[in-house]
C-alpha cells in the first residue's frame, strides 16, 4: 500500500503545486511558494488517504474534515465566516483548484492512454505559454517537466521486455531520487535572461494578434484614452453623444461578501469643471482626499454621543479584478475604510480623489472595506440637516481610534484645509438663467436645508426620461445656462451624463458644492463574483456636506434606489473596522497596524479568532476520537457474532500484523513452517505458539473449536504486552492496529 501511496503522490503532487503556483503568482498574491505549498501538500495527501487507507481510516478521516467544516460553518461567528469568504476567498479557490486538479490527474493514471494524455497536457501547456510570450516560473518549468519524466519512465517499463519484478509502480517509486533530481537541477541551473526568438513565425503571430486587438478595442471602445460616447462605457474624456451602442466588452470583475447595499457605485474619475458641452479636470494636487472623506464621516456620526453608528453607516467587502485593457484607474466606492492591492509592490497614487495604479497590459487585483451610508433613512437626513459645531477633540478622538493620530495628514488642522477646499474647487460661480431661477425659486420653496435641496433636485430631474438615443445636442449650445434650459425646458430626455451633469450645476447654483463622477455601478449578489462590462457605466453627481463627506445622489431616471434600513437592529449590521490607508504612496503612509475594530486596539478580535480555532480544534479531536471508539465497538460486535472458525481466522490474521510490528513478515514464496523457523531465531518461542495451530488448520482441514480461538487470543494478549515494552514508537504502531 505504501508504494502505491507514494506512486500516486509521485504524479499527483507535482501536477496540482504547478497550478496552484501559476495560478497564484497570476494574480500577484505574495508567498506563492508556501502558499501552493502548503495547499498542495494537505489536498495531496487527504486525497491519497482517502483513497488506500482501509474502510475504517477512511472513516475516521471523513469523520475528522467534515467536523471541521461541520464546526466552522455552525460554531464561528457570521463575521469571521463572512471573512474566510471575502479576505480569503482565494484560498478557497485555491483548494477548489487543488481538489479538481488530484481527481483528474487521479484519473488519468489509472490507465496507460490517461498517463500519455497528462504528460501531452503537461507539454502543451508549456508550449502554449511560451508561444504567447508568458514565462512561466522554474518551479512550475520543473513540476511539468517532472510529471513527463514520471509518464516516459512508467511508459518505458511497461514495455520494456524484461523478467524479474516487473511491476511499473514498484520501478517508479524505486526511481523517484532521479526524478526528484532531475526537477532539481532545472529549478537550481541558471537560464538565459533572453527568452529564445522564434523568429519569422513569432512575428507573424505577434503582428496578427496586434492588429485584432486593436480592431476588437477600436469597435468596443472608441477612443485610446476609455470608452468613446459611441458605446455605453467608461470615459476619461465624457460628452453628450446622440446615440449610445451596447458594449458588453468586459472591464473587470467584483466579488461580494455577506454585507451588500443595495447598489454599489465604483468611483473612477470626478470632474470639477463644465464648459457648457463637455467636463473637464482642473483638480489634480495629490492629497489625502478619500481619506480624510472616510474620517469626516466617523467625525460626523461621533459629534453626537449617543449616535449609534449602524443607524448611519455600515461596513461591507468587496474584491476588484480589471482586465489587462481597463483604464488605469483603481475603480472603488466613495469611503474607503482598507485597500489591499495583491500585488503588494503595486504603486497607487491618488490626484483629484481619483486612484491611478502604474502598471498597463496585465490584470490588475484588489480588496476593499468601504462603508455605505444609509443615505435614504430619517436618520441620516436629519443627521445632514443639523448644524453641528466643529469639535477638535472629537476629530483626534476618531483619528486615534483609526491609528493616524501621529500623521500630519490625518490631523485636524488638515481636515479644516481639506473642506475649505473642496469648497473651492467644487463650488464655483455658476449661472442659470431666468426662467430657470424662477423655476428653483417654485421648487426650493419651504427647503430648509442643503440635504432638501438636494432631494427636490433629485426629484425634479429623475422624473424625466431615460433614453440611450437622445439625438445630438445643438451646436449653439455652449453655456451652462444654454445646457439647462435645453434637457429641463425642451429635451427632458436624455442618459446618466445628462442627468448627472445637470444635477451638479443645479446643486453649485444652490451653493452645494458637487462634483460629476464617472465609473461603474454595479447590483451585488451575497459571495458572487459579478462581471462588470461597459453596460454598467455609469454618471452621477456627489455633493459634499459637511461634516459628512461626499454623498452620492441618482438623478437618473430608473436608477434610483430608494431602500435603506431602518435601525441598528436591523439585518446584516456591521462593525466599521479601522482605517489603514496603506494604498497611498509617501513618507507618511499609515501604518496597517491600526485596531481592527472601531474604538479598540484589535487585541480582542485576534483572542476571539483564537478561540473559535481553539473550539474548532476540540470540536474535531473529540469527532475523531468518538470515530475510532464507534470503530471498535463495531469490530468487536462483528467479532463477537462470528462462528468459532471466523474467530480463529481472524486473531491469526490479527496477530500476524502484530508481528510486522516486530519486524516479522511472510516473504514471498515462504511457507508457514519456514516462516516459523525464521522467526524462532529472533522471537521467544512461546509467543509463537499460535502459528502450528493455524498450520494445522490450514493443511490438515481440521475445524478450530472454541479452546483453539482462546489459545490465538491468548497469544494475541502476550504480543501486545511484548511490543508495549519495546518502547513509545512500538506501542503508537500498536494503537493504530486498532484501526
Amino acid at each position: 500500500m505504501i508504494k502505491k501511496m507514494l506512486y500516486d503522490t509521485l504524479y499527483i503532487l507535482p501536477v496540482v503545486m504547478s497550478l496552484l503556483v501559476w495560478f497564484l503568482i497570476d494574480r500577484g498574491d505574495g508567498n506563492v511558494y508556501f502558499q501552493a505549498g502548503i495547499i498542495s501538500i494537505a489536498v495531496t495527501v487527504a486525497g491519497i488517504l482517502l483513497l488506500h487507507l482501509k474502510a475504517e481510516g477512511k472513516i475516521i478521516l471523513s469523520g475528522i474534515l467534515i467536523s471541521f467544516v461541520v464546526a466552522v460553518f455552525f460554531i464561528c461567528p457570521e463575521e469571521i465566516r463572512e471573512r474566510v469568504f471575502t479576505e480569503h476567498v482565494d484560498l478557497l479557490i485555491c483548494i477548489g483548484i487543488a481538489a479538481m486538479c488530484f481527481v483528474a490527474t487521479r484519473i488519468l493514471i489509472s490507465f496507460s492512454i490517461g498517463r500519455l494524455i497528462l504528460g501531452i497536457l503537461m507539454i502543451s501547456l508549456l508550449i502554449v505559454a511560451l508561444a504567447m510570450g508568458i514565462s512561466p516560473d522554474k518551479l512550475i518549468v520543473a513540476l511539468m517537466l517532472g510529471s513527463v519524466f514520471c509518464v516516459a519512465a512508467d511508459e518505458i517499463q511497461i514495455r520494456w521486455k524484461k523478467t524479474g519484478d516487473t511491476g511499473h509502480k514498484e520501478h517508479l517509486v524505486a526511481i523517484s531520487p532521479f526524478i526528484l533530481l532531475f526537477m532539481l537541477s532545472i529549478l537550481f541551473v541558471p537560464g538565459s535572461d533572453k527568452p529564445y526568438d522564434w523568429g519569422f513565425a513569432k512575428r507573424i503571430v505577434a503582428t496578427a494578434a496586434e492588429q485584432i486587438d486593436k480592431i476588437e478595442k477600436k469597435l468596443a471602445k472608441g477612443s485610446s484614452k476609455g470608452y468613446g460616447d459611441a458605446f455605453i462605457g467608461f470615459s476619461e474624456e465624457p460628452g453628450f453623444g446622440a446615440e449610445l451602442k451596447p458594449n458588453d466588452h468586459p472591464v473587470l470583475e467584483t466579488g461580494f461578501g455577506a454585507n451588500v447595499p443595495f447598489a454599489v457605485y465604483l468611483y473612477g474619475k470626478s470632474f470639477d469643471s463644465f464648459t457648457g458641452r463637455e467636463w473637464a479636470k482642473n483638480y489634480t494636487e495629490e492629497n489625502s482626499d478619500r481619506e480624510l472623506d472616510s474620517l469626516e464621516l466617523v467625525y460626523g456620526v461621533s459629534l453626537n454621543p449617543e449616535a449609534d453608528p449602524n443607524e448611519y453607516f455600515r461596513t461591507a467587502d468587496l474584491r476588484i479584478k480589471l482586465q489587462d485593457d481597463a483604464p488605469e484607474y483603481m475603480f472603488a466606492p466613495d469611503k474607503i475604510v482598507k485597500l489591499t492591492p495583491a500585488d503588494k509592490n503595486l504603486s497607487i497614487t491618488e490626484t483629484g480623489s481619483d486612484l491611478h495604479y502604474d502598471r498597463t497590459g496585465e490584470d490588475i487585483s484588489y480588496s476593499l472595506r468601504y462603508c455605505y451610508i444609509n443615505n435614504n433613512s430619517p436618520y441620516f437626513v436629519e443627521l445632514a440637516t443639523d448644524e453641528r459645531s466643529d469639535d477638535r477633540a472629537v476629530w483626534d478622538s476618531v483619528a486615534e481610534q483609526y491609528g493616524v493620530s501621529e500623521n500630519a495628514a490625518y490631523s485636524y488642522d488638515s481636515y479644516l484645509a481639506y473642506r475649505e477646499r473642496m469648497e473651492s474647487v467644487y463650488l464655483p460661480e455658476t449661472k442659470v438663467s431666468e426662467r430657470m431661477e424662477h423655476l428653483l425659486d417654485e421648487l426650493m420653496e419651504g427647503a430648509d436645508s442643503d440635504m432638501e435641496k438636494l432631494k427636490r433636485i433629485e426629484g425634479l430631474l429623475s422624473s424625466m426620461e431615460y433614453s440611450v438615443n437622445p439625438g445630438a445636442m445643438p451646436p449653439e449650445i455652449d453655456t451652462t445656462e444654454e445646457f439647462l434650459d435645453h434637457l429641463i425646458f425642451e429635451k427632458r430626455t436624455g442618459y446618466c451624463v445628462y442627468y448627472a451633469t445637470a444635477f451638479v450645476l443645479l446643486a453649485r447654483y444652490e451653493g452645494i458644492p458637487a462634483r460629476y463622477v464617472q465609473g461603474f455601478m454595479v447590483i451585488p449578489e451575497k459571495y458572487k463574483t459579478v462581471e462588470v462590462t461597459g453596460n454598467s457605466a455609469h454618471a452621477w453627481p456627489e455633493c459634499y456636506i459637511s461634516g459628512i463627506g461626499w454623498i452620492t445622489f441618482e438623478p437618473t431616471p430608473g436608477y434610483k434606489v430608494g431602500r435603506y434600513w431602518q435601525s441598528a437592529d436591523d439585518t446584516d449590521i456591521a462593525e466599521l473596522e479601522s482605517v489603514s490607508f496603506n494604498y497611498t504612496v509617501s513618507e507618511d503612509s499609515v501604518s496597517s497596524d491600526a485596531a481592527d475594530e472601531l474604538g479598540g486596539d484589535g487585541k480582542n478580535n485576534n483572542r476571539s479568532l483564537l478561540f473559535y480555532a481553539a473550539v474548532i480544534a476540540v470540536i474535531t479531536v473529540v469527532v475523531t476520537f468518538l470515530l475510532m471508539i464507534i470503530i471498535l465497538l463495531i469490530r468487536r460486535l462483528q467479532y463477537f457474532l462470528m462462528n468459532d472458525e471466523k474467530k480463529f481466522v481472524t486473531m491469526f490474521g490479527r496477530n500476524m500484523n502484530l508481528l510486522r510490528i516486530l519486524g516479522l513478515d511472510m516473504e514471498s514464496g515462504e511457507t508457514i513452517a519456514e516462516f516459523m523457523h525464521r522467526a524462532e531465531k529472533v522471537m521467544p518461542a512461546e509467543l509463537l505458539g499460535f502459528i502450528p495451530a493455524y498450520e494445522e488448520y490450514l493443511y490438515k482441514g481440521t475445524v478450530p473449536e472454541q479452546e483453539d480461538v482462546e489459545r490465538l487470543q491468548k497469544a494475541n494478549t502476550e504480543l501486545r504486552t511484548h511490543i508495549r515494552s519495546l518502547g513509545f514508537k512500538k506501542r503508537l504502531r500498536l494503537f493504530w492496529t486498532m484501526f
